[in-house]
């Protein structure tokens, strides 16, 4: 069995990819960066300094903005977003501060981990220090970059969980209201689908360009056209699979982010395609190689 896994540390698009674990939020931060580098000047989640000041009083003002359908207190069996919030100091450690909207006031984020299920969330709060209950915005992912502007943009990304292999990296607007189950996607900005197994080469090269292909491609885990290897006799035997690669016709448009030359001197470039759906029920991964001629 060959495992090949897409870790690529970036920091200001060196040329160079170093390898981490793929469950590590600051490789995922720096995939983010490299698909999304115009978004290198906004500010650094994981970068901002940690909140001052919360007391019962302001945990309970974040809650309530930030879950105001759930209850104050868990009710039996059930979890409550909202009280857990308030009551779990591990959460309120991972609660940050700072001007993010360039009003000279303060705000405040959470980008960590899903409070009552899996996977990640973020949470932004706006003025929390105002008169006012502080504004909320919910996104079910981890913010890794926010624009510093009155309508800000983020990156986002939205990890697998559950057994999955395929995290979905996005651009969004604050203000914008996440779609619920499965056009989660709707309204992002950019969205890029990848197998958490994808590989890049440690030879492979930040690179970012304009493409158009000439022919009918599909988008490959890793820089070899070779055959996959046959699927396992046994059901039972099969791995879990990151989803299904996207297939696009003669003419389309590609963003080339990283290139890459192998030992028999071919070119390869690593692309982000338009976003595709295998069925009404599965989005294609837009994140591949292709050869170059």
């Amino acid at each position: 069995m060959r495992i090949f896994v897409f870790l690529v540390f970036v920091i200001a698009l060196l040329t160079r990819p170093a390898w981490a674990e793929v469950d590590d939020p600051a490789t995922r931060a720096a995939r983010a960066d490299l698909l999304f580098p115009e978004a290198a000047g906004w500010t650094r989640v994981a970068g901002l300094p940690k909140a001052k000041g919360l007391d019962a009083g302001v945990l309970d003002r974040l809650a309530a903005a930030a879950f105001p359908d759930e209850p104050r207190d868990n009710d039996g069996d059930t979890c409550s977003s909202r009280f857990r919030m308030r009551t779990d100091p591990g959460i309120a450690a991972e609660i940050r501060q700072g001007d993010l909207f360039g009003t000279g006031r303060r705000d405040m984020v959470y980008a960590d981990l899903m409070i009552c299920n899996e996977g990640a969330l973020t949470i932004v709060w706006r003025d929390v220090d105002g008169p006012n209950p502080p504004v909320a915005s919910v996104f079910w992912g981890r913010a890794m970059r926010i624009e510093k502007a009155a309508a800000p943009r983020l990156t986002l990304v939205r990890e697998a969980c559950c057994a999955a292999l395929d995290d979905f990296y996005m651009i969004r607007r604050l203000a914008d209201r996440e779609p619920e189950g499965l056009d989660f996607h709707r309204g992002a900005l950019r969205v890029v689908h990848a197998a958490v197994t994808l590989e890049a080469p440690a030879g492979a090269k930040a690179a970012a360009a304009r493409l158009t292909v000439r022919k009918p491609v599909t988008l490959l885990p890793e820089p070899d056209d070779a055959p996959p290897p046959p699927a396992p006799a046994d059901a039972d035997d099969e791995l879990p699979s990151p989803g299904t690669y996207a297939t696009y016709p003669a003419g389309t448009g590609l963003d080339q982010v990283m290139s890459y030359v192998d030992g028999r001197g071919r070119a390869w470039s690593l692309v982000i395609g338009p976003l595709a759906r295998v069925s009404d029920d599965e989005l294609a991964l837009n994140l591949g190689w292709i050869r170059r001629p």
